[in-house]
């Protein structure tokens, strides 16, 4: 009988490794943005005097792009390990879409739950690629999502409470949606910096 081999596997400590925070921060900004609608898009509209059903509707316009989105990007991409671009295009859409929600609500109106949809459902298992493609240990790549996932849920769960806030501070939800349109920018450069001729450096 075969004697079982004793592989040693790196212990990586992701916790003091730049290129892993970045991909948390980079994960948890973009789960923060689904988080904030699903909790906040319904009652926005509530305020601007949709029924209940007609909130309801909106969000599910939503939820299906989202689907749609989170099925097809990943397939589209699957090709080429080099996935800025495709993360560039979908921060876009939910720059525009949060964007329009904030100046523009009433106007186009099916289009920003759309756009939001398809850039959040795109970005959402994108972020999750990406951090896997850094390291092609199964078990090591599978350590480091662990830890992008673990801290970027954290930002994710905490960023509707502070949405709420704002909500509460300026009695429009205008703010918040300004704030994650914001936040879509800072997250431009953070993408471009995932060059995969540059993930064996990170991880070594």
């Amino acid at each position: 009988m075969d004697q079982p081999t004793n592989v040693n596997i790196k212990r990586d400590n992701f916790f003091t490794n730049r290129r892993a925070w970045l991909l948390a921060l980079f994960f948890g900004f973009g789960t923060a943005s689904y988080t904030c609608v699903l909790a906040w898009l319904a009652p926005f509209y509530l305020d601007l005097g949709f029924t209940d059903q007609e909130a309801g509707m909106m969000l599910a316009l939503l939820t299906l792009f989202e689907v749609i989105a989170g099925l097809t990007i990943p397939m589209l991409s699957a090709k080429k390990l080099d996935r800025r671009w495709y993360l560039l295009l979908l921060l876009s859409f939910i720059f525009t879409g949060f964007i329009g929600l904030a100046f523009f609500p009433l106007k186009l109106l099916f289009l920003w739950p759309a756009l939001l949809g398809i850039g959040i459902g795109g970005l959402f298992p994108m972020s999750l690629i990406v951090s896997m493609d850094h390291i092609q240990h199964p078990q090591r790549s599978g350590n480091l999502t662990a830890f992008t996932q673990g801290i970027g849920y954290i930002i994710a769960g905490l960023s509707p409470l502070f949405a709420g806030f704002i909500r509460s501070a300026t009695n429009s939800f205008q703010y918040s949606w300004l704030l994650l349109a914001l936040i879509m920018i800072v997250m431009i450069p953070m993408a471009l910096t995932f060059n995969p001729i540059r993930y064996s450096e990170k991880f070594d």
